[in-house]
């Protein structure tokens, strides 16, 4: 039997980064002297600024992965089944750990968009995943529909030749 353990772990990971990140930022900006909000100096040589936007970026990027995967779950119509929907979670998490460490780093690697693209990617092809099975149960729903209609109809037909 399926089941969704293995993208249930994944997605709390993915919400556990921020909360992590968070944990880190906060104590960094304090001693920097920084009280709340961004870091003002925005330079890519400023390591806490790249440690506060991580953080944000992180805190941006979920909803729109965490969400369908969710939704998908709860609906039980992820069209691969769960192994689609944790291949999906993991490659989101991996890449999302990636551009964490990448940012951090920072320099040319962090202003590129390759990992914004490999997370866009990821996120839109759970967002079609879900739509194309949405799209087919409502297909099969509806078939279901007429093929009782019909049922009942040849019923009540059967018992009106029997008269």
């Amino acid at each position: 039997m399926e089941t969704y353990d293995l993208s249930i772990l994944g997605l709390l990971l993915i919400c556990l980064l921020p909360i992590i990140l968070v944990n880190i930022v906060e104590p960094c900006k304090g001693t920097a002297g920084v009280i709340g909000g961004p870091v003002s100096d925005a330079r890519d040589e400023n390591f806490l600024f790249r440690l506060d936007r991580t953080h944000v970026n992180s805190v941006e990027a979920i909803p729109s992965f965490v969400a369908p995967a969710i939704l998908a779950m709860m609906a039980l119509m992820v069209g691969g089944g769960p192994g689609l929907l944790a291949f999906l979670v993991w490659a989101f998490l991996v890449v999302r750990a990636v551009y964490c460490v990448v940012y951090l780093r920072g320099g040319a690697p962090a202003k590129g968009g390759n990992l914004h693209v490999l997370g866009s990617l990821t996120a839109s092809a759970l967002i079609v995943a879900v739509a194309v099975a949405a799209l087919l149960r409502l297909d099969a729903l509806n078939n279901e529909v007429e093929n009782r209609t019909k049922a009942k109809k040849t019923g009540r037909d059967t018992a009106l030749a029997a008269e």
